[in-house]
């Protein structure tokens, strides 16, 4: 975890650290959210597709199970909203 203060102009600086460990270079973008103890942080991926790649590494699916499960689903929506 890492410190920082907000400046009098309101903004916040990253430490160099945290900052290197996300390779995070100057122009990322954030989403701040208010929390009931503060605020948190999320970066905007430059490229959000690429971002989501490998995010399900660790499932044990293949590609023909997900093609199954999508038109499945789409016999769902379509039976329940005609589409």
């Amino acid at each position: 975890m890492y410190e920082t203060t907000l400046s009098s102009k309101g903004q916040l600086v990253l430490p160099a650290k945290a900052r290197a460990e996300r390779k995070q270079r100057p122009g990322t973008k954030f989403k701040v959210f208010p929390t009931p103890f503060g605020y948190e942080l999320i970066e905007i991926p430059k490229n959000p597709l690429k971002a989501l790649s490998g995010l399900a590494s660790h499932l044990d699916i293949s590609s023909a199970d997900i093609k199954k499960m999508r038109r499945e689903d789409d016999k769902r929506r379509e039976k329940l909203f005609g589409i």
